[in-house]
């Protein structure tokens, strides 16, 4: 399964367990993905996070490792 399609379900399945201001947050979430790993750059509250692990661990199919990274970008002075 493309990781497109999964990324789409993930969304279908989140509008019908979310309410409007949860899936504002989760639809701007900065991530990175490819076949093996979904890097979400931002820190979305932990309810969401638990959400997120929640779908992607409880579906066999699904299984892609999840890893959260708080945005670590630095401005220079």
């Amino acid at each position: 399964m493309s990781v497109d399609k999964v990324i789409h379900e993930f969304m279908s399945h989140s509008t019908l367990k979310l309410d409007r201001p949860d899936l504002e947050i989760i639809r701007n979430l900065k991530i990175s993905y490819d076949l093996e790993k979904i890097v979400i750059f931002d820190s979305p509250p932990e309810r969401l996070k638990n959400h997120i692990r929640d779908y992607f661990y409880s579906h066999p199919q699904r299984v892609i490792a999840l890893q959260f990274e708080e945005n670590k970008f630095h401005v220079a002075a």
